[in-house]
């Protein structure tokens, strides 16, 4: 599964054929014209760029969030577009991830993290992290905003980064106990936006610094940094991604170069894998626990 940066659809292929399977295009320019007028403070900035994709645990879904307040729903067998959630209240779907139990969960420029019901197309319960912003301010009243949010692999609690920008703006971790929905523990991460990633055991959360290229574990009950980081980029950190066994960490960044760190004692382990064209690089373990796909 895949997006085109040039027309914005989103294309499923086979694995084994590279055959196409399907092409969709989520929002047609009509539809980002009627987002773009319902829009009161991003409407100029409104687009088709897909910014997120993710598939269903039973992979029957595609979840997808771009430029604009929507997330759209599509078959992933047929690709065709079952439905569309009115995710944000403003501004973009910066990120879209599934729990274990098949739960959307969106982060908003709105300033929320919401749990979504895909079947019925209904919000479940939603998180706010940044204050929402009155109708009729301007954009430039607009800092941050929720750029990823994902539920644990156990189902228990809620990780969620911000990302904004201008001066002194530093991105903030936040995790949540979905039992009580009460706050469990925040901490700064980074400038401006940061990655991150659960170990398959939900004991702990890396995070990537977007602009310091450090790689850092935190103890996902509360909250404490668990040794020291490491420099893990020569430029930005674009992706941080556990190995499905959880012993090993995956990292990508601006620098061109994929790195990989024993989760455990985050030291490196081989040599740096270099990009294959370009300096952006993003990363993801496979599930057969022998192989990467990276894109650049």
């Amino acid at each position: 599964l895949a997006f085109s940066t040039d027309t914005g659809d989103v294309i499923a292929k086979d694995r084994a054929s590279n055959e196409v399977l399907w092409r969709t295009d989520p929002w047609s320019k009509s539809r980002v014209a009627s987002l773009a007028s319902r829009d009161w403070l991003f409407g100029y900035a409104t687009g088709d760029l897909v910014k997120s994709l993710a598939f269903s645990p039973d992979g029957s879904r595609v979840a997808v969030g771009g430029q604009n307040q929507e997330v759209v729903l599509i078959d992933a067998t047929s690709g065709d577009v079952i439905r569309r959630l009115p995710a944000s209240e403003y501004g973009w779907v910066n990120g879209v991830s599934f729990a274990e139990d098949g739960t959307l969960i969106t982060a908003n420029d709105d300033g929320r993290a919401v749990l979504w019901d895909i079947e019925s197309g209904e919000p479940l319960w939603e998180y706010r992290l940044v204050d929402k912003l009155e109708k009729g301010s301007a954009l430039t009243d607009w800092e941050e905003g929720v750029g990823r949010a994902e539920i644990s692999p156990d189902g228990t609690r809620l990780a969620a980064t911000t990302v904004g920008f201008g001066e002194g703006f530093s991105a903030q971790l936040f995790v949540y106990d979905l039992a009580t929905r009460a706050p469990a523990w925040r901490t700064t991460v980074d400038r401006w936006s940061a990655v991150f990633d659960w170990s398959p055991d939900s004991a702990t959360v890396a995070t990537g610094g977007s602009q310091s290229g450090d790689l850092t574990l935190w103890d996902a009950k509360e909250g404490g940094r668990l040794g020291e980081p490491v420099h893990a980029s020569a430029g930005f950190l674009q992706t941080v991604s556990f190995a499905q066994d959880g012993s090993l960490i995956v990292t990508a960044g601006t620098d061109g170069t994929v790195r990989l760190y024993d989760s455990a004692t985050l030291k490196q382990v081989g040599a740096n894998l270099p990009a294959i064209k370009s300096h952006t690089t993003f990363a993801f373990p496979l599930p057969d626990h022998r192989s990467l796909l990276a894109l650049s």
